[in-house]
């Protein structure tokens, strides 16, 4: 009988030790998916934007939608990414996603080619205004690469 307050505090003590490791760990595992999950959106763009001018090479190809099926592309990118032949150009871009422009932007080595839409119009990194016309599909707040 004297042992039982001392093993039910070790118990205690054990219990309370993998509750604490438990929430770290699901920290660590929230922190490395907010890191990872936009950094691979920003990969997953960039590799749409080379599989589609890769896809374009060679062609005469009208605007409208380009899906990874025309292209090929294995594996298939994220399905939030959207892709669309506008005006010529090569608009690939998703809807605002915390992280993902610096992820972006670090990806392709600040291109100026990563822009975002702000009060409707699409914008460098400084603000600049680009002066093209908006796909109808890019929604404010959406993050692009141009090509």
């Amino acid at each position: 009988m004297g042992f039982a307050l001392p093993v039910f505090a070790l118990c205690l003590f054990i219990a309370l030790m993998a509750n604490d490791a438990q929430q770290r760990s699901a920290d660590h595992m929230r922190l490395s998916l907010q890191q990872y999950l936009p950094a691979q959106l920003a990969a997953d763009m960039l590799r749409t934007a080379a599989a589609v001018n890769n896809w374009r090479h060679g062609r005469t190809v009208a605007d409208g939608p380009v899906s990874p099926a025309q292209t090929g592309m294995v594996p298939v990118p994220d399905p939030r990414i959207q892709s669309v032949i506008y005006s010529g150009r090569l608009w690939v871009w998703v809807p605002a996603a915390e992280g993902v422009y610096s992820a972006l932007s670090a990806q392709s080595v600040t291109s100026a080619l990563a822009l975002t839409v702000s009060e409707g119009r699409l914008r460098m990194a400084d603000g600049t205004d680009m002066n093209l016309a908006l796909p109808s599909s890019v929604t404010e707040g959406s993050i692009v690469y141009l090509n």
